[in-house]
């Protein structure tokens, strides 16, 4: 009897411990705060200034303290702020970019730029690295180790050890020479707005100090090798190439194919163009870099993201060919582009397309991505310089648009407008988080909002003036701010092993 007893005990542990190994992974938590697929104009209350038109009786002000948090009022997060710029710095305050992470693999430290440089922040807005003590002004950070990060310097490739023990907050970053790329006389991180995706390898530009041509490649850091380059000529111009999961390379142009529909064989150096061979795992490197396809006529803001099917993907506010009834005024919606065979899918319609629109993504290798969306008006709909994120505002700011969620002078303020929202990759879910308040108007770019997402998905990093004013209390002042949205993607189950049975 105690045999069979103790027989079917160990059935059932093994029954456990099959159902462990063998489940699934967990999937990815949805965010924790905003709201979901809300259709509503919601226009910001306490936002005009006690001189601007429809005050309506005080002004929301961000926290007064470093690490001082308040609750969005239409959407429930919470935020957090991390700099003030005045008082820190005698000026404003920014992260870099959209379409690049301002947070380290494990969420613990973040960038941030003044007038003086650089600094590098813990996330409640502590300095751990000042001022000073931050040998670049673009750096991007290691995949998988929290305190490494790579930066240039002239025609080399740096990585930089950030020392956080006990050393706050005056820590130094410790410099090693990857590469120096003595054919070069200058190079960037693919025009300025290239991140790293897969852990092993990072996309570079650079100008031949013999001719001016230009290139861009992967580079292969476990490895230390430079892969095959694009050469194209001195006087193309370009706005940015970013890497995919898969170690590919795509070309923003900057401007659009003219007239649309006319490029035939390629490269065309319009729109977005797709280059090099695809390369995956830590050590590889790709066989090419030869242009591969055509994406898109037109050019966009976008990031590079993977759908939860494993396809890397442009994420873009406009495509060529368009979809039908994916936007308004003719533009393209927010779509994928999906690199393997060029597939456009519209992810979301009528959004407010006179708006100043950033997107940022988290970076899973598999499983499921998130992307931040931010926007900010800038519409100008009666030609006097306001709209509804300018100083001073314009008169019929408040007013919820009439026609195809457009500003116009007699409606103002459209769904999504001056919101950021965080949406999966199908479109089939958006989260309203927050409203950033900021006031870039037409032309003050540092005053968009520009979020950007942590690597896990789990916080966004924006910047905002609040409303406080223009040049107040420094010139074209702006703070940077942190959200916790509560994206998170668990574990897989444990590893279980039993050694015996008692």
């Amino acid at each position: 009897m105690k045999l069979g007893m103790r027989y079917a005990m160990m059935l059932r542990v093994a029954f456990i411990l099959t159902i462990l190994l063998f489940c699934p992974t967990a999937k990815a938590q949805d965010p924790t705060c905003g709201l979901l697929n809300d259709p509503a104009i919601h226009v910001a209350p306490h936002y005009a200034q006690p001189s601007e038109a429809h005050y309506d009786g005080s002004q929301l002000s961000p926290p007064a303290s470093i690490g001082g948090t308040y609750v969005d009022p239409v959407y429930g997060c919470t935020i957090k702020r991390l700099t003030n710029g005045p008082v820190e710095w005698n000026s404003p305050a920014i992260h870099e970019y959209s379409n690049m992470s301002a947070i380290n693999s494990n969420d613990t430290l973040i960038e941030i730029g003044t007038n003086s440089g650089w600094a590098i922040l813990d996330p409640s807005g502590n300095v751990i690295v000042p001022v000073g003590n931050v040998p670049y002004t673009t750096g991007r950070w290691d995949i998988t180790q929290p305190n490494v990060v790579y930066y240039l310097s002239g025609s080399g490739l740096e990585k930089g050890t950030v020392n956080t023990s006990g050393c706050a907050p005056n820590c130094m970053i410790t410099q090693t020479t990857l590469h120096a790329f003595s054919e070069y006389s200058s190079m960037s991180f693919g025009g300025g707005e290239g991140d790293l995706f897969s852990p092993d390898h990072i996309l570079l530009y650079g100008v031949r100090a013999s001719d001016s041509t230009q290139d861009i490649f992967v580079y292969t850091i476990s490895t230390d090798t430079q892969g095959p380059v694009f050469n194209f000529p001195a006087d193309t111009q370009f706005d940015n190439a970013e890497i995919t999961g898969s170690n590919q390379m795509v070309v923003n142009w900057g401007h659009d194919q003219s007239p649309l529909g006319t490029c035939s064989s390629g490269p065309c150096f319009t729109g977005f163009e797709l280059f090099g061979a695809a390369c995956n795992g830590v050590g590889c490197s790709p066989a090419n870099a030869s242009y591969v396809r055509h994406l898109s006529d037109t050019h966009s803001h976008s990031v590079e993201s993977r759908d939860t099917n494993g396809n890397d993907v442009v994420v873009a506010f406009d495509a060529y060919p368009r979809t039908p009834g994916c936007a308004s005024q003719g533009d393209g919606g927010i779509v994928t582009i999906r690199v393997s065979d060029g597939t456009i899918t519209c992810i979301l319609a009528g959004t407010p397309w006179a708006s100043t629109v950033h997107v940022g993504t988290s970076r899973f290798l598999t499983g499921t991505n998130w992307i931040v969306l931010s926007t900010e008006d800038s519409s100008d709909p009666i030609g006097n310089g306001t709209d509804s994120t300018s100083y001073p505002l314009n008169p019929n700011w408040y007013l919820p648009t009439t026609a195809n969620n457009t500003p116009s002078a007699a409606g103002q303020w459209g769904h999504l407008s001056n919101d950021t929202y965080v949406m999966n990759l199908d479109g089939s879910k958006l989260y309203r988080v927050y409203q950033s308040r900021s006031r870039p108007g037409a032309s003050d770019y540092w005053k968009a909002s520009r979020a950007c997402m942590s690597r896990d998905g789990r916080y966004i990093v924006f910047d905002s003036d609040y409303g406080i004013g223009q040049n107040t209390p420094v010139n074209d002042y702006v703070d940077v701010y942190i959200v916790n949205v509560g994206v998170v993607r668990p574990a897989p189950p444990t590893l279980l092993q039993v050694i015996s049975v008692h």
